[in-house]
């Protein structure tokens, strides 16, 4: 999706809590800043806590836009976003019209660690992926630290187990400054996916 200023845009998927260790934080800050660096404007949970804020308070202070899906559920917990004109916040009516909002409305996908809830979201994307809802969208794990290690071990379990119907696609990178340079080039080309032998694609 381009916004009305023309720029491409970056679903963030991350948890509301920090973490133990400060590699995560670390890889949420720098993400906001080369979103903003790049000109990417950033689509996240309109939350302000943890890692989804340290993600949103880089992206602002480097100069970065933000477009913020929420619920009025959602907003009663967490904690105020800013008033700022570098930021757009809408509010659905639900968690499942959030996240088809945030992934309908980007050009790619990125996951940070998280919690159940990210998990969510991360399954509602490869599940669309896997349906052709969505088309060309790329969908990176930033697996800081190795926290998506046993998942990934768990999908080649239900694919060996015969429980992969349909191919799931991702990408898996280490940190934010390899997946921005790969992810890039995928812009460029409208989404598609450029580094071929870097997707996991999994079907028996």
């Amino acid at each position: 999706m381009r916004t009305l200023d023309g720029s491409r845009t970056v679903c963030v998927f991350c948890g509301s809590a920090p973490g133990q260790f400060p590699e995560y934080k670390l890889e949420a800050t720098n993400l906001g800043r080369l979103l903003s660096r790049h000109g990417i404007t950033g689509i996240w949970g309109a939350g302000m806590d943890g890692l989804m804020g340290a993600f949103a308070k880089a992206c602002i202070e480097s100069g970065g836009n933000l477009i913020g899906v929420t619920t009025p559920f959602i907003q009663a917990l967490e904690t105020p976003v800013p008033e700022t004109d570098q930021m757009v916040v809408i509010s659905e009516k639900d968690m499942p019209d959030r996240k088809r909002t945030m992934i309908e409305g980007a050009d790619a996908i990125l996951i940070l660690p998280g919690g159940i809830g990210t998990l969510d979201e991360a399954a509602e994307a490869l599940t669309l992926d896997q349906l052709k809802m969505i088309v060309d969208k790329p969908i990176i794990f930033i697996n800081v630290l190795g926290v998506f290690d046993h998942l990934f071990a768990y999908f080649e379990r239900l694919n060996s187990d015969g429980f992969i119907r349909f191919p799931i696609r991702y990408q898996t990178f280490r940190s934010v400054d390899v997946a921005m340079e790969k992810l890039l080039g995928q812009l460029l080309l409208s989404g598609q996916y450029l580094d071929e032998e870097k997707i996991v694609r999994l079907h028996a």
